[in-house]
């Protein structure tokens, strides 16, 4: 008889561990999706159309939800700059323009003012109607005998979009700062 029960046990495990994960992939899956119906998404239209050989007409369209209060700025990168999936910071005395709202499959036309630069980045600041940040970032690379311009554009998203792993990970690694901090003290 106790081995009946603690087989019965195991499978009663193993169906709550099945129901669990089961449980968590559909609420990810409900949260992506209200994430996408509030979320702008940006993508470069087009061929970017240089205007001479300090300034760039770039097209830009927002495939997802309204973006409110965009903004833009501008700065030189270095050569072995990368564009990794992080929200920058207008640190430096950038221009900062207004762009306003910038509503869903509209196009947007920006000029890049690179002043010959070889490397160069385009950022689109914005928040969705729920008030998050969301950013887009157009890297403009040159090769060295600047016969040949790429573009490579990404939408940078909060911290909050990370996978579980990651989120948890961060969770535990700002926990763990916290604890040295109050010990150094």
């Amino acid at each position: 008889m106790p081995a009946f029960t603690g087989v019965i046990s195991m499978i009663a495990f193993i169906g709550l561990v099945i129901y669990t994960l089961h449980t968590r992939r559909m609420w990810r899956f409900a949260q992506q999706s209200r994430n996408d119906l509030l979320r702008p998404y940006f993508v470069l239209s087009g061929k970017p159309q240089e205007l001479g050989a300090f300034n760039t007409e770039i097209s830009i369209v927002n495939l997802g939800a309204h973006a409110v209060d965009a903004t833009t700025w501008e700065h030189n990168v270095s050569d072995t700059f990368v564009l990794k999936p992080a929200i920058f910071e207008n640190t430096s005395n950038n221009i900062v323009e207004f762009v306003g709202p910038m509503l869903k499959d509209q196009h947007y036309q920006f000029i890049l003012r690179h002043g010959g630069a070889m490397n160069h980045l385009l950022i689109v600041d914005c928040r969705d109607t729920a008030q998050r940040k969301h950013q887009f970032a157009l890297h403009r690379k040159m090769t060295r005998d600047r016969q040949h311009v790429s573009y490579e554009g990404r939408m940078l998203l909060p911290g909050e979009y990370l996978p579980f792993a990651q989120s948890v990970i961060l969770r535990v690694r700002k926990s763990w700062n916290a604890k040295a901090k109050r010990k150094r003290r």
